[in-house]
């Protein structure tokens, strides 16, 4: 088991910098996870200004994906940052869905052991792309989907861009929350599905969701449902 803190690692690119890679992909690491059973890992006050790409699965402006017992806290994507996740394979071999977010792509957990991010603000802009198939494509101004992780206290300016033949979600804090909080966040985000994606030049009308917050929560028998409370939307613009 792994325990203790990384803080104040600062990420700041010159301009046409960049980090790429299949999958979990981050602006300063591709995934956080202390253990297969637990531990606790947090990533702390560290930021990133830095291009990032997934060529198939999850990035994020920070992390590229969470796991048991790992936390990020006062965490920072700037502005001019772009966070990319895409699936543009056609003969792919993979399962064909990407997940992106500000501060963190995706974050999986477990009942008793979640995985939380605190307090992090993100300005970058955020977006995912499938041109076939019809797995879920899920973008995010915080992160861009979650299964027992909690996003407390966030704020976001990101604009996000959420686009697939299949079906795109997309959310001001977070794109699909599946299990777990979701609680006083802000969003002044620009939430966008059905839209070109930089780099692509189709746009899909298939099946979209976004919101200000949200684009898409919960589903199925699992227990605790997703819980949505005390969140403050001032979105720019959402288009869907």
């Amino acid at each position: 088991t792994c325990t203790g803190t990384i803080k104040n690692v600062v990420v700041n690119a010159n301009a046409g910098s960049f980090v790429k890679g299949n999958s979990s992909v981050g602006g300063i690491a591709g995934q956080l996870q202390p253990s297969a059973t637990g531990g606790e890992l947090t990533f702390e006050n560290c930021s990133s200004n830095i291009d990032v790409t997934a060529q198939q699965f999850y990035a994020g402006g920070i992390i590229g994906a969470l796991k048991v017992g790992a936390s990020v806290s006062d965490c920072h994507s700037g502005a001019s940052a772009t966070i990319s996740a895409f699936n543009n394979n056609a003969n792919s071999a993979y399962i064909m869905y990407s997940r992106a977010g500000g501060i963190v792509g995706d974050g999986n957990a477990v009942k008793d052991n979640s995985a939380n991010i605190f307090y992090c603000t993100s300005a970058a802009t955020v977006q995912t792309y499938l041109s076939h198939g019809n797995q879920y494509q899920r973008a995010g101004g915080i992160i861009g989907s979650t299964f027992y992780t909690d996003v407390v206290g966030c704020y976001s300016t990101a604009t996000v861009k959420a686009n697939a033949k299949g079906y795109a979600q997309a959310g001001g804090i977070v794109g699909y929350v599946e299990v777990g909080a979701v609680t006083s966040n802000i969003s002044k985000a620009t939430i966008m599905t059905n839209t070109v994606v930089e780099g692509f030049s189709q746009s899909y009308n298939q099946s979209h969701v976004n919101g200000g917050i949200v684009g898409h929560a919960g589903h199925g028998n699992i227990s605790p449902a997703a819980i949505i409370k005390n969140n403050l939307s001032m979105a720019t613009q959402i288009i869907g």
